[in-house]
């Protein structure tokens, strides 16, 4: 939605010149927000870049998106956070509470 969906031209353009992409991407939305606020069209375009970037094998790229059902807009941030950490980073090696112990 954000400046007539010019996020979509510039995947197109990258997708269309390149073979590879050295990244781990996160994407998350609550399954709310559509209904929250329609004219944005989180959700659908979620699923709409979720389709594109999948829609080409690019070498070193992994992706990940999660849809949060009972989730708004403001609920998502917490989880998304969280679970992006993980996704992109690897989970934690180390027990809860014990960080400063851990390697």
């Amino acid at each position: 939605w954000w400046d007539n969906e010019i996020i979509f031209a510039q995947a197109r353009k990258y997708l269309e010149s390149h073979d590879e992409l050295n990244a781990s991407v996160y994407m998350a939305v609550g399954g709310m927000e559509e209904r929250q606020m329609p004219e944005k069209h989180w959700v659908s375009n979620l699923y709409k870049m979720d389709a594109l970037l999948r829609g080409k094998m690019l070498s070193g790229f992994r992706l990940k998106t999660e849809l949060f059902p009972n989730e708004g807009h403001t609920g998502v941030f917490g989880l998304f956070h969280s679970r992006g950490l993980r996704e992109v980073y690897g989970p934690v090696n180390c027990p809860p509470f014990q960080a400063g112990n851990c390697p």
